[in-house]
This record gives structure tokens, C-alpha cells and sequence, in this order.
């Protein structure tokens, strides 16, 4: 796909299927331009559906699309500490913490730490995908 190759993003409108037509929040993808399979990627819900299981599977969604389709290899998410929402997210759709990055986002006028996460290709295999595709059958 040319817009991976290029480093450009993907912007995806998460729908509820009981909500009046129109996004009710957005999933996203972005290539990194300068290492090739690697990607960030974030996703935010409107206050009136968080809890509703909508981020994990428009995210989980995402993963296995990148994976599979564009050739993603690793996948990064920056969550704020405070945001226990998206920790869940990010954990029960197969993401790892890996640690804190200080000071690594500014936020207004203020730069905040960002706890990032990563979800591997190969974690759609090993357990760590939550859901994901059953792995190919090696051949005989």
C-alpha cells in the first residue's frame, strides 16, 4: 500500500451500532516514514460511549489490519498515566507496556510523561493478540 510505504497516516471513524449515524470516535494509523513496519498508532471515543468496548475492538481491528494487510511489524501506542481507559484498552488488545517516556509529550503549554506500548506481528501468533487470527498451518 503506497501510503504506508510513504509514511503517510490512516484515519478510521469508529461507529457505535445503537448511535445516530456519524462517527462517535476515531481510530488511527501512522507509518513511520524513516523505519519501514513500524507504526504509532491512537484512537479516542466520545465520552458518552468510553466503556463501551469500542476502542479495544476498533484497535484490535487496526492491529490485525496492519499486520496483515500493509506489513506492519511493531505497532507503538502513548498513553498518559493517568488515563486508566486506555491502559485497559491498550492491555486487553494484546499491547505490552515497555516503560515511561519522560517529559516525552507536550500537552499545551506542559510536557507529559507518556507510558508507551507496543504490540508485535508476532504477537498475533503467540497469545498476546486477544482474539486474533488462529496462526497458518505449517505445511508438511
Amino acid at each position: 500500500m503506497s501510503r504506508a510505504r510513504d509514511g503517510l497516516g490512516y484515519s478510521f471513524a469508529i461507529a457505535a451500532e445503537d448511535a445516530r449515524p456519524g462517527a462517535v470516535g476515531q481510530v488511527g494509523l501512522w507509518p513511520n516514514s524513516r523505519d519501514p513496519g513500524r507504526a504509532s498508532t491512537g484512537y479516542f471515543v466520545v465520552e458518552r460511549h468510553r466503556g463501551d468496548g469500542l476502542a479495544g475492538r476498533a484497535l484490535a481491528a487496526l492491529a490485525t489490519w496492519a499486520f496483515e494487510a500493509i506489513g506492519i511489524v511493531r505497532l507503538e501506542l502513548y498513553v498518559e498515566p493517568w488515563n486508566v481507559g486506555s491502559i485497559r484498552t491498550a492491555e486487553r488488545t494484546g499491547f505490552v507496556r515497555e516503560g515511561v517516556l519522560r517529559q516525552a509529550q507536550r500537552v499545551g503549554v506542559e510536557r507529559r510523561d507518556m507510558f508507551i506500548y507496543g504490540r508485535l506481528r508476532d504477537d498475533l501468533w503467540n497469545g498476546a493478540g486477544k482474539g486474533g487470527p488462529v496462526p497458518p498451518q505449517a505445511a508438511p
